[in-house]
């Protein structure tokens, strides 16, 4: 059919036995493809170009939405209250393990930053236990009270 159409678009000239025909081409499998000789190529009229890479001249806008394929989505929950600031990470990025992809700050909000708070904690237990150790060392507490 597509051999009809193109010796039909080219006014008629020639005949089927015109076309290049080899069934052990490496082009086996390309059902829609033709092959004509530069002779044939001149008869029938066909002219071909070569094509070249070049940068783009115009930008065309168009919208939609992208979805992740099903099974690549991942949720993240904060185990605290707070203001998420996220990195300077956009959406499709790839991120591994280890990654900071933002921080959560409790400041500013009414129950106060509870990460501020367990920090704090932490300074004076360190500093607690440091004390306690000396006065272990110097044998002015007992052993179980370290403990």
């Amino acid at each position: 059919m597509a051999l009809a159409a193109l010796v039909a678009a080219c006014g008629g000239r020639g005949s089927r036995s015109a076309f290049v025909e080899d069934e052990h081409s490496a082009h086996e499998g390309h059902s829609d493809e033709i092959e004509m000789s530069q002779e044939q190529q001149a008869e029938f009229g066909v002219e071909t170009i070569s094509l070249e890479k070049i940068d783009f001249q115009e930008v065309i806008t168009c919208s939609g939405k992208i979805h992740p394929a099903t099974g690549d989505e991942v949720s993240l929950v904060a185990p605290v209250s707070g203001i998420i600031t996220l990195a300077a990470v956009s959406e499709g990025v790839p991120v591994g393990e280890g990654f900071v992809i933002g921080s959560i700050s409790g400041k500013g909000l009414s129950g106060g930053d509870e990460t501020e708070k367990a920090w704090e904690s932490l300074q004076l237990t360190k500093r607690e236990y440091e004390r306690d150790a000396q006065l272990l060392q110097d044998n002015i507490i007992s052993r179980s009270h370290y403990e």
